[in-house]
């Protein structure tokens, strides 16, 4: 009766049954990134299947902040294709606060815009720069 289970034990173990490493790891790297709370700073704990440390990066934009945890892999290399990522976002200001630099510049530009001659001035006042002046249009020849 134990030869079959020796023999079903070993098989099983050969054969490699349950999650293999890549799998761990993406379980780890997800269950680390829902740990986040949502800020500017997060310091993944452990380490992945092949005993190489998971790393994390927190990058912030206009809106939200991003947050990647990742593993390396079997190749132990950050950056290649076989390493495991999680990824998550968080928003950290409203979408109506962080517009609204770019909408007041607007506006101040289609307000010179309008008093210096339409779409040259609206350019003059989103870009800062005034429109080159033209050489040989002939104005200065007609003077003379």
């Amino acid at each position: 009766m134990n030869r079959p289970c020796v023999l079903f034990a070993a098989l099983v173990a050969l054969t490699g049954c349950g999650p293999d490493k890549t799998d761990i790891a993406r379980s780890e790297v997800n269950l680390l990134a829902e740990k986040w709370d949502g800020g500017p700073n997060f310091t993944p704990e452990g380490n992945d299947p092949w005993g190489r440390p998971y790393t994390a990066k927190v990058e912030k934009d206009d809106v939200y902040y991003h947050l990647s945890v990742r593993s390396n892999g079997p190749d132990k290399l950050p950056f290649t294709t076989d390493d495991v990522v999680a990824t998550r976002s968080h928003k950290h200001t409203p979408i109506s606060e962080a517009i609204a630099p770019a909408i007041e510049k607007i506006g101040d530009a289609l307000g010179k815009g309008l008093g210096r001659g339409g779409a040259s001035g609206v350019k003059e006042g989103l870009t800062g720069r005034k429109p080159e002046d033209k050489k040989g249009d002939g104005k200065d020849d007609k003077k003379k």
